[in-house]
């Protein structure tokens, strides 16, 4: 029912308000309803002869669509898009665009993503745009990581979350402090990756999630997994009742 409701939904809105339910719902770390509106905006703005805004709902949905796994077939159509002029002369669309190739990218090509990110933080800096310049430096924080210095990904992270969080770029900080809890429990420090955790379900709270993302709950999970003796065993019921009701999310 989810899918008409939401359908149902956009008709009574313009385009604009399509795309901006979208992007929100992305940002909240939930891109399987946040696709379907995304690509009912392009439709729109592409009936209206307005390409531009075609454009930015199309790297939009294509986000969605990177984080089903489709790497291979939307990289190809980004590296596209990233040729043209009207992309390349706007870089409110060229850091988008950037972004998804650096989001696919961090899971194939390592080496890639650094460059990505990397030429996204040049642009930014030349646009003054604040929230794109600190995402770039939080996901290269995440390549350094990706890469094993540890202390670089650790403090860029720890600054990307408080950078993001002062100028109320929240979904950027709820990204790199499930990034940072991840890394936390993979390096043995699985007590400090909850409360990394707990800080972020408070933000999430505050800012009117409807649902906290799978990665959050996922990142919960595993960091209990790796809790030392006797906490361990005494929060698996814990981590079975996450999993139940993550599960019924996820088939919902």
């Amino acid at each position: 029912a989810l899918p008409i409701c939401l359908g149902y939904l956009a008709q009574a809105q313009t385009a604009d308000e399509v795309y901006a339910r979208a992007e929100k719902l992305y940002d909240q770390g939930d891109p399987y309803r946040a696709a379907p509106l995304f690509a009912q905006a392009e439709q729109r703005f592409h009936t209206a002869g307005d390409r531009r805004n075609e454009l930015a709902s199309k790297i939009g949905r294509l986000h969605a669509e990177a984080d089903h796994g489709h790497y291979k077939a939307v990289k190809a159509e980004v590296e596209r898009d990233l040729t043209t002029p009207l992309v390349q002369n706007d870089p409110q669309l060229k850091m988008p665009a950037l972004s998804l190739l650096g989001t696919i990218d961090l899971n194939i090509d390592t080496e890639a993503a650094g460059s990505d990110w990397t030429e996204l933080l040049t642009v930014a800096e030349d646009a003054h745009d604040q929230k794109w310049e600190n995402r770039a430096r939080g996901e290269l924080a995440i390549v350094a990581g990706l890469k094993g210095d540890i202390g670089s990904a650790g403090l860029g992270l720890l600054n990307a979350i408080s950078t993001a969080e002062k100028i109320g770029d929240i979904g950027g900080a709820m990204t790199f402090r499930i990034w940072l809890a991840n890394g936390m429990t993979y390096n043995g420090m699985a007590e400090g990756a909850l409360k990394q955790v707990d800080k972020a379900i408070a933000l999430a709270e505050q800012h009117g999630y409807t649902q906290l993302p799978f990665q959050l709950v996922i990142a919960r999970i595993r960091a209990i997994g790796q809790l030392p003796e006797p906490e361990r065993t005494e929060r698996i019921p814990e981590a079975n009742a996450l999993l139940g009701k993550t599960l019924q999310l996820a088939q919902d």
